[in-house]
């Protein structure tokens, strides 16, 4: 488990074979992001409700969610990419995440962007 203090420890999934095909291995990572939101509100503080993301963020999360680069978002929301970027880090801190995907998923646990 990875913190912004630093990394507090290691969690490995292993199967039957050494390789997992792309869409098998998308699914472990969000799966592994959402035990680590799990893991991280047991030394964080609580969830905060729904209402707290702005309309800017919603729609900057849900174009990320959808797989698109910030390049992508800037063009498809009419602003400029350090401006995503803005909206994207003023969530990832509030909600206390370390990537993008990470921040996707929390946005999605609690509520506040549906996929």
């Amino acid at each position: 488990m990875r913190t912004k203090g630093g990394v507090r420890g290691n969690i490995f999934v292993r199967g039957a074979t050494k390789h997992v095909d792309p869409q098998r291995f998308s699914e472990i990572a969000m799966l592994a992001l959402a035990f680590h939101s799990q893991l991280m509100m047991l030394q964080t503080q609580p969830v905060q409700p729904r209402g707290v993301l702005t309309a800017r963020e919603r729609e900057v999360l849900a174009w990320f969610a959808a797989g698109k680069s910030a390049d992508d978002v800037s063009v498809l929301m009419g602003i400029s990419v350090p401006t995503v970027m803005f909206h994207y880090k003023k969530v990832a801190c509030r909600f206390g995440t370390l990537t993008r995907a990470h921040t996707v998923v929390e946005a999605i646990r609690r509520g506040s962007i549906a996929v």
